[in-house]
């Protein structure tokens, strides 16, 4: 795509560089928070550049980026785990122009709009919430000479003049969120992006999301903290599918989303426009006590090839503690489901969550085995900044002193007091996947999926051999 002068914007991906994310995630997936956000400023005339971090070879000559691109406003998405990446950056940036706005987004942004910038002193200012309003306010701001008073745009929190950090009031969400423009894919290097091999079916591929906001109260999840859920109509998710087919050749799609299942109807009339297009792949997320057979059946038809479903564990004790929703024998029906209907099945556990002992971890691997999914990942408990379960063990003094990047949910080291050892929760993780996966009736299972897709199933068990590999004789 041709330079069209220097951008007023430059929205940055930190990259991911801790070794144990990377080895469990051998993948790179398109930052869609921050393509959203350049779409949107395109369209309100503000140009804009991406720079994903993540893609880019390291070490990244990030300050000859900044002296010829020229930006007057640096904005940062970052998770918890990847903060002090995008604070190192963004430090670069005052080095290189102290007068340039360093803007923090994103999850971590959100769930701690004063203490981010407390403890990050290169970020001028922080977006709480969604971020296109916001931003386009900034950029009127700063276009117009505004100063450093930034007291009049809601949903920022900044540093005032005197040394004190001030939380304004907090933005309205988009209630429209059709009327959004497609994630601006187009300002991304695709060919860079390397999906998980478990997460596509067909090349090129690409991640969608149907809605935002959530209206569930898991808490364990950090969702709430974009409070209202939207969803989007069915006819405007099928139209960003035929732009990505249209401009980029694309018909694999990931949603990344489990609201859309809830809302029944519109996934009925989406599947019915995939139905009658033809050629379309996808994978989704769906709860177990959404799904139903006609559902399943009708996402198959549309060319739904797997469904992910968050069971979570096997303890009774801990679903109620983690405020889920479902029942176990709601987990059973689906995972059955999927099966009679073949459509390849994904669930989610976790284990070492607050109050759980051996036998609990026993029954969440137990459960498992007895489900037979055709896929599992077993993530090690996190709590996730800003949600539910986070407050609480803060509040009870019960969080350990550790970095952000510790809270990466495959680093086995603990960030809660009283909960096991790393050498601990590393054995769990290890008996878990061994256990569930060197099982005859497993690799069974497993092999009628290398007759179907046999392209992918290779490189699944590349990926698969590199992380047993690394569990048998990596570092604890």
């Amino acid at each position: 795509m041709p330079r069209q002068g220097p951008p007023a914007v430059l929205l940055v991906s930190p990259p991911s560089f801790s070794p144990t994310e990377r080895f469990y995630i051998p993948c790179a997936e398109i930052p869609l928070n921050i393509c959203y956000l350049a779409a949107y400023l395109e369209r309100e005339g503000v140009r804009t550049d991406i720079l994903d971090l993540e893609v880019e070879p390291s070490p990244f000559p990030f300050r000859k980026y900044l002296e010829e691109r020229g930006p007057r406003i640096v904005g940062f998405t970052a998770f918890s785990p990847f903060i002090e990446f995008a604070h190192e950056l963004a430090r670069q940036v005052k080095e290189w122009n102290p007068a340039a706005l360093t803007v923090l987004g994103g999850y971590h942004a959100s769930a701690f709009p004063r203490q981010a910038l407390e403890e990050f002193p290169a970020f001028d200012a922080l977006v709480a919430g969604e971020g296109e309003i916001t931003m386009r306010e900034l950029v009127e701001h700063v276009r117009g000479g505004g100063g450093d008073d930034l007291s009049h745009i809601h949903g920022v929190s900044w540093r005032a003049p005197g040394g004190g950090i001030v939380r304004n009031p907090r933005r309205a969400q988009i209630a429209d969120i059709d009327s959004l423009p497609f994630p601006a894919r187009e300002k991304l290097k695709q060919d860079r992006y390397e999906p998980n091999p478990v997460n596509y079916m067909q090349r090129p591929t690409t991640a969608l999301l149907a809605s935002r906001g959530c209206h569930h109260n898991c808490t364990f999840c950090s969702k709430h903290l974009f409070k209202g859920e939207r969803v989007r109509s069915a006819d405007n998710i099928f139209a960003e599918m035929l732009h990505c087919r249209e401009r980029f050749g694309t018909r694999d799609f990931r949603f990344y989303d489990d609201n859309l299942m809830f809302h029944r109807e519109q996934a009925m009339r989406l599947c019915a426009l995939l139905s009658d297009a033809g050629g379309f792949t996808f994978n989704c997320f769906s709860r177990v006590d959404t799904i139903d057979e006609e559902l399943l059946r009708a996402l198959k038809a549309a060319g739904c090839y797997q469904v992910k479903f968050g069971v979570e564990t096997g303890s009774q004790k801990t679903l109620e503690l983690i405020k889920k929703g479902i029942t176990f024998e709601q987990s059973r029906r689906a995972v059955a489901l999927a099966k009679k209907i073949g459509v390849e099945c994904q669930i989610s556990m976790m284990l070492g969550l607050p109050g759980e002992t051996r036998e609990d971890i026993e029954k969440t691997i137990r459960f498992a085995v007895e489900l037979s999914p055709d896929l599992i990942l077993f993530n090690i408990f996190k709590p996730i900044p800003g949600s539910v379960l986070y407050n609480k063990l803060k509040n009870q003094g019960l969080l350990l002193p550790v970095r952000w990047e510790d809270y990466l949910v495959k680093s086995p080291r603990p960030v809660v007091a009283g909960a096991f050892t790393a050498g601990q929760l590393a054995g769990f993780m290890k008996r878990a996947y061994f256990t569930y996966y060197f099982r005859p009736r497993y690799i069974a299972q497993r092999l009628k999926w290398l007759f179907r897709a046999p392209g992918r199933e290779i490189k699944r068990y590349a990926t698969a051999a590199g992380i047993f590999g690394k569990m048998l004789f990596g570092k604890s």
